[in-house]
């Protein structure tokens, strides 16, 4: 996972499909480029859990 901070955005990219949800806290990426792929049909509410997390970017 890597955040890029350029002068006016802040871009959070994933390369995997998990994350730790306290490591999250307070990133407000302005674009989020997540990992996706079929295994996150087997995790809980993937996809909400992690636009709630970081405020839909």
């Amino acid at each position: 996972m890597f955040l890029a901070r350029f002068a006016k955005h802040n871009i959070l990219t994933m390369a995997f499909m998990n994350f730790v949800e306290r490591e999250l806290v307070g990133q407000k990426p302005d674009i989020l480029l997540a990992g996706v792929n079929r295994s996150q049909l087997g995790l809980y509410k993937y996809n909400e859990r992690l636009l709630a997390l970081t405020n839909y970017p």
